[in-house]
């Protein structure tokens, strides 16, 4: 281990060749390398820093261990594990962040750095890049609060900003769709404005078909219950309500039937109903009843729980 005297030593030979020192100011360095209390000074700032470190790191890491075992302990259905981890990410994120802050700050005060002018320092560059920055703070705002609000979830069918399809990326800054097209749309989470969910509730389909004015309509509708508890009674898709409105116009004064049923998640919608339309239409068929040629193919769908 290196003496003070032979610190002492190179410290001299350094200085000697220098013209920036006097010899004054040279002796009083040297005099105090060799000094006890330098000596000290320096081994109690060390330990200080270590006992700083010590202590941060063994309470961020508490807190980190507290925090997975919170998140893996946690009973969250399938759908909900995206957002648990995205979430989770976040926290410790947010986490990390305060540790390397507060450590560094606590070493530059034991260091004797004057903390606050360092402080205004970067507060000044963080308005300078705030400034430069405000669309990018915007969207990990508005990210952030559409995580902490639950407004849509990677896979849920949704319309944003008039684009429709499925979440297929979700970050606090972007959401990546992806429509019924294959086109990926990529969308500032700051820019959206109106959202619609269709995987949030169970999801009601209506069915509509055109009848003639003297079609059997009370055969038509024991047709359409029997059919649906033939195909759905035990089907955990549907809910088990139907419901059979009766009969309605259009703007042409064309006259159709209209049913409707639940089912409980969007992503079940079309293949329910297109099981649902082509086993009553071959009922239809089957019982002699003769629907219009020019009946609608297309069906009308509205979201929300099933009492209402």
């Amino acid at each position: 281990m290196t003496s003070p005297n032979e610190i002492g030593s190179a410290a001299n030979e350094i200085v000697k060749n220098s013209d920036l020192l006097s010899n004054k100011e040279v002796n009083h360095l040297i005099r105090y390398l060799q000094s006890e209390s330098f000596w000290t000074h320096l081994i109690s700032k060390g330990i200080d820093l270590v006992l700083v470190f010590v202590l941060f790191t063994l309470t961020y890491r508490f807190i980190i261990w507290l925090t997975d075992r919170y998140f893996s302990k946690a009973s969250t259905p399938d759908r909900y594990s995206a957002r648990k981890k995205t979430l989770h990410g976040i926290i410790n994120s947010i986490y990390k962040f305060f540790y390397y802050f507060l450590l560094i700050y606590s070493a530059f005060s034991i260091l004797g750095v004057p903390v606050s002018t360092l402080v205004a320092g970067v507060g000044m560059l963080s308005i300078a890049l705030g400034i430069g920055a405000k669309d990018l703070v915007s969207d990990c705002i508005a990210g952030f609060f559409i995580l902490l609000e639950d407004q849509y979830r990677i896979g849920d069918l949704v319309t944003i900003n008039q684009i429709s399809g499925t979440i297929r990326k979700f970050s606090v800054r972007t959401t990546v769709i992806k429509d019924y097209d294959g086109a990926y749309h990529y969308l500032s989470n700051g820019d959206i404005s109106t959202v619609a969910n269709f995987s949030k509730d169970e999801a009601r389909i209506q069915l509509d078909f055109f009848v003639n004015g003297d079609s059997p309509f009370e055969a038509m509708n024991q047709l359409a219950h029997q059919v649906y508890e033939d195909l759905f009674l035990e089907d955990k898709r549907v809910i088990k309500r139907f419901v059979q409105p009766g009969l309605f116009t259009d703007g042409s004064n064309r006259t159709y039937y209209r049913i409707q049923l639940w089912v409980r998640d969007y992503d079940d919608l079309v293949s329910v109903q297109g099981q649902y339309r082509r086993a009553l239409v071959e009922a239809f068929h089957q019982a002699g009843i003769v629907l219009p040629v020019n009946n609608p193919t297309d069906y009308q769908v509205q979201t929300g729980h099933a009492a209402d």
